[in-house]
């Protein structure tokens, strides 16, 4: 399920329901209290991107957080990826409250690219067409109080292949350039968009006919657009477009596709002789150092694949940006004059150097530079920045997709008078399993959720039961199965977390009497032969009465128990082999001495 709370993966809430003479109505639904720490936010967060303008910088990125237990490329069915936003001010400080959304469309929306045209930001990014199965390209403006402009995003393109773009201003407008990759259709083409968010030139106007992909890289300089196509052949080549896109000057080769604008123009960095070199070229495309000036040594410097170097102009100095396989990214100064002023970089985050993925570079606004990346710290995707003083005095990193605690996989169980809820509390890299006890009314009883245990990601959905004095909670960290027993007060019983079966996971819980069938699975002859097993538990004492004991056949998956008539009925669904999607609901019963009956099929030939 998707749910609807831009700034919070908060999905724990209570629903108030009264009975009627006829059915059960929802009263009122409310959030559970507590819990409401920002941190890095759950899920996968990636493809950052910043610009500055009108006093702010905005930075933009792809966000995982609705969907944070299907990574890509498993995401796209329905729940997948937004484009997320934060604003930050000219010393890197956050000006929202929160990260926003800048659509929640259907699909996944990916790899966003921001432009400042004067009065608004543009940001483009890559998603499902309106018909769910082909690919297009929209996009919002935004003002630089936050304001989005355009509350039905703007359809740039339509294709029925992935396109490749880019994005810039001239300083009144916009222009996207892309290249599609389906056969026939792989010309080089322009989208012209207005300062009022009009797309002109329908079906865009084309800039080259090509017949092998390529990267494009697009900025602009005295009024003009400078377009650079590259490709593992070719060296990369610029070609000149006024406002109109008509061509200016004969297309001429540039020493690499790593270029700024500074307005009235530009800056290339490249790699020569083992160092990162760089040189302003004019808008006619002449060098000033048609070598380049040494930048920075670049015998651990890290370009292949998704890396590559920044460049922004700050209002007064060149920026030049990469990433060191020894002190991470790393930033540098050049002068108008070419004049290097930090020779090997600026360190930027050293202590993290392995964890820095794509990153991207914006001059701040009164001088400086503002670095945005994707960050692996946390043992998942995250996206960090920093900030560098127009002195060169580097900030601390920090987390800029955060969210409150996202709350997920919630189990509830009735005691006597109230009932308790369990539920995983997430953020990026770390997990708590919580509870939270309701009163008959389904008040919350506790300030804040009661904390049964801390783990990484591989803690797992928790499940609760009621044994007519105590209830148990069972987990799993990803191989073995743990329970802890709490009183109806929120004392818990047990000082720690108990191991009750190695080996043994996916568990669920059922009392009857004060003793808990504990139902979960485990793998028998390898890793694709997983069968469902039990065991009974003694809640009055803490004592595991069983071995674990198998009461289905191999393929199962998600068991389930219930007391029922004087015995337990366990369930699962059992798949016609380990990568069959077609499946069973099949059950056992099992009898309170913990004998277990045969297996029976409860409906044939379901899908998972």
């Amino acid at each position: 399920m998707r749910h609807g709370v831009p700034l919070s993966t908060a999905l724990v809430f209570v629903l108030l329901c009264s009975a009627t003479a006829s059915a059960q109505v929802v009263d009122e639904l409310r959030f559970l209290p507590g819990d409401e720490g920002a941190a890095p936010a759950v899920g996968l967060q990636r493809e950052a991107a910043i610009a500055a303008g009108g006093g702010v910088l905005l930075a933009v990125w792809t966000d995982y957080r609705t969907s944070p237990d299907n990574g890509p490329p498993f995401s796209s069915e329905g729940g997948g990826a937004d484009i997320y936003a934060m604003r930050l001010d000219a010393d890197g400080n956050r000006l929202d409250a929160e990260p926003f959304p800048l659509t929640e469309e259907l699909g996944d929306q990916v790899e966003p690219a921001v432009s400042w045209n004067g009065t608004h930001f543009l940001v483009v990014w890559k998603g499902p067409n309106r018909s769910g199965f082909d690919t297009r390209l929209a996009g919002v403006r935004i003002a630089p109080d936050g304001s989005i402009v355009d509350s039905v995003p703007i359809h740039i393109l339509g294709a029925s292949y992935e396109p490749a773009f880019d994005l810039a201003s001239n300083g009144t407008d916009w222009i996207v350039v892309y290249q599609g990759s389906g056969a026939g259709d792989s010309s080089m083409r322009a989208q012209r968009i207005l300062a009022d968010g009009t797309v002109i030139d329908p079906g865009g106007i084309e800039l080259l006919d090509l017949q092998q992909l390529i990267n494009i890289k697009v900025v602009s300089a005295g009024g003009e657009y400078l377009v650079v196509r590259r490709n593992s052949a070719l060296a990369p080549q610029a070609r000149r477009y006024d406002a109109g896109m008509q061509l200016q000057a004969a297309p001429f080769d540039v020493p690499r596709d790593f270029i700024g604008s500074s307005g009235s123009e530009y800056f290339v960095a490249w790699t020569q002789g083992g160092f990162i070199v760089g040189s302003p070229m004019s808008v006619a495309g002449e060098l000033a150092f048609p070598d380049g000036v040494q930048i920075a040594d670049a015998t651990s410097v890290i370009l292949t694949g998704f890396y590559g170097l920044g460049v922004a102009w700050d209002g007064t100095n060149w920026w030049v940006s990469w990433r060191h396989a020894i002190d991470g990214l790393e930033a540098a100064r050049v002068a108008p004059d070419g004049t290097v002023l930090d020779f090997d970089g600026i360190p930027i985050d050293p202590v993290f150097e392995d964890d820095h993925g794509l990153h991207d570079i914006a001059g701040r606004p009164g001088g400086g530079a503002h670095l945005v990346w994707r960050d692996l710290r946390n043992g998942a995707d995250d996206v960090y920045d920093a900030t560098v003083s127009a002195a060169g005095i580097p900030g601390s990193a920090a987390p800029l997709a955060t969210s409150t605690r996202a709350q997920l996989r919630a189990d509830v169980a009735a005691g006597d008078g109230q009932a308790l809820v369990v539920f995983l509390s997430e953020v990026s890299g770390s997990r708590l399993l919580e509870a939270q006890r309701l009163d008959a009314a389904g008040n919350p009883l506790d300030p804040a959720p009661l904390t049964v245990t801390a783990g990484g990601v591989s803690l797992g959905a928790p499940h609760v039961a009621w044994n007519g004095s105590l209830y148990l909670v069972v987990w799993s960290d990803g191989a073995d199965t743990f329970g802890r027993r709490l009183d109806p007060d929120g004392t818990f019983v047990d000082a720690a977390p108990v191991l009750l079966a190695a080996d043994f996971f996916d568990p669920d819980a059922a009392a009857l009497g004060s003793t808990f069938l504990v139902v979960g699975r485990m793998e028998t002859i390898s890793s694709h032969f997983i069968h469902t097993f039990a065991f009974r538990y003694d809640g009055a004492t803490g004592g595991v009465l069983d071995a674990p004991f198998q009461i289905s056949q191999y393929f199962a998956r998600h068991p389930r128990v219930e007391a029922f008539g004087g015995r337990w009925l366990a369930t699962w669904q059992r798949n016609f082999s380990h990568d069959d999607p077609q499946a069973n609901a099949e059950a056992a019963f099992v009898e309170a001495d913990g004998t277990p009956g045969g297996a029976f099929v409860m409906a044939y030939n379901g899908f998972t």
